[in-house]
């Protein structure tokens, strides 16, 4: 089934969703009336013939059980109904397929954790079907990368990359693998980008708890470190709507027992220095979804200090690429202010000296020759094209 929404204004106080995904939210997160009351306000903007955008269709198979629980009587029922059932058949196959890969890891004497969606719908949603997925995300030590991605093209996955994983590992958390059904592996060797450059182990790996995929032991983030992955990753800016991590947030924060260490979490925000997103994304499912957040922490969390490069770098998340894409700096300060992270414990000179290898390796260029020869020419196209008709502009208005 294809569903289609009618354009809608995204109003200017909500970084995170529009009015129309927020009502979807609340039908699918929320109790009682204000679930229903949402629900039957949502569904009357809805062109059932028509197409509705990725990241709200991943919301459905939630709103369903949602509905379902609350009694809700509804001929739109049985279609949600289908769509469930959809979801819960292919997370079938890809965890068939995720418990077959963590297998074959282990005899190789990898250590792994599983992370996203596989953990999430185990541990949180506690339903293999309320949560749609498309790929499989491992975490596996930094010292086993090289090891892990040998391993996983022996079984005949493929890198998505052309070069060795040896240069994207300076530069990234994590590289992708497809194998010949289509099915897709994120192999991560560091959580995020953010702590590529930061020992991390003692965070993530030490408070890892297991779990079970298809009767294979691996383990899953904590809840605290899990909730942390979730608003990080998810408030920057995608292509598709990423309002799942929403979804998700707060049903890790209302699962029974989480066991939030908000201090942790905290903690975590300063060392990785994602102050504005931990406090932008907690205020907003505060504001929004009633968060179940103590107010002393939200206190706490809104009088953190964040640093200049992190409010640049977190203005640059949330922005669409293609705002600044015609831009004469174009995705520069982007890759300085991500380098500036990867280099913070590096001298001034030595980082200085490294970055336009770092540049041509973002801007997928084969050598230095060939990126000083895109900038130059890029700088002038974009400065015919932007700067040279507001210089024209102004002088000939300044003729009398």
């Amino acid at each position: 089934m294809n569903l289609k929404r009618k354009p809608v204004h995204v109003p200017a106080d909500t970084s995170f969703a529009t009015r129309d995904q927020e009502l979807l939210l609340r039908a699918a997160l929320l109790k009682g009336a204000d679930a229903v009351d949402a629900w039957n306000e949502w569904k009357s903007g809805v062109d059932w013939e028509g197409h509705l955008d990725n990241g709200s269709f991943r919301l459905l198979p939630l709103l369903f059980t949602n509905l379902k629980r609350l009694e809700v009587k509804d001929p739109l029922m049985g279609k949600l109904k289908g769509i469930y059932l959809k979801a819960w058949y292919e997370n079938q196959r890809l965890f068939f397929q995720a418990g077959r890969i963590l297998d074959y890891l282990h005899k190789e004497g990898i250590r792994t954790i599983v992370l996203k969606g596989i953990p999430l719908a185990i541990l949180h949603y506690r339903n293999y079907g309320v949560r749609p997925m498309t790929d499989i995300d491992i975490l596996v030590p930094a010292s086993q990368a090289l090891l892990t991605a040998d391993a996983l093209k022996r079984a005949g996955w493929i890198s998505t990359a052309d070069e060795s994983l040896e240069i994207p590992m300076q530069y990234r958390h994590s590289q992708q693998f497809v194998c010949a059904s289509g099915t897709e592996v994120d192999l991560h060797w560091n959580l995020m980008l953010e702590s590529a450059r930061v020992d991390s182990a003692s965070d993530f790996w030490n408070k890892a708890v297991p779990i079970k995929i298809q009767d294979v032991p691996s383990y899953a983030l904590d809840p605290t470190d899990m909730l942390f992955h979730v608003i990080v990753h998810g408030v920057k800016w995608n292509p598709e709507p990423p309002i799942r991590w929403i979804a998700d947030a707060m049903t890790i924060i209302r699962s029974p027992d989480p066991h939030i260490d908000w201090s942790r979490l905290m903690s975590h925000a300063k060392k990785y220095m994602v102050c504005l997103q931990i406090k932008e994304g907690l205020n907003y499912l505060n504001e929004n979804f009633q968060a179940p957040v103590p107010k002393k922490i939200m206190d706490n969390i809104n009088n953190m200090t964040v640093s200049y490069l992190e409010r640049l770098e977190y203005r640059r998340l949330i922005m669409n690429g293609e705002e600044y894409s015609g831009t004469l700096l174009g995705g520069g300060p982007t890759y300085l202010i991500q380098y500036l992270r990867l280099t913070k414990d590096t001298g001034f000179l030595p980082a200085l000296a490294g970055f336009p290898k770092y540049l041509r390796y973002r801007m997928r260029k084969k050598n230095m020759r060939h990126l000083l020869s895109y900038l130059v020419s890029r700088s002038i196209r974009i400065s015919k094209k932007k700067v040279l008709p507001k210089l024209v502009s102004r002088n000939s208005g300044s003729n009398p």
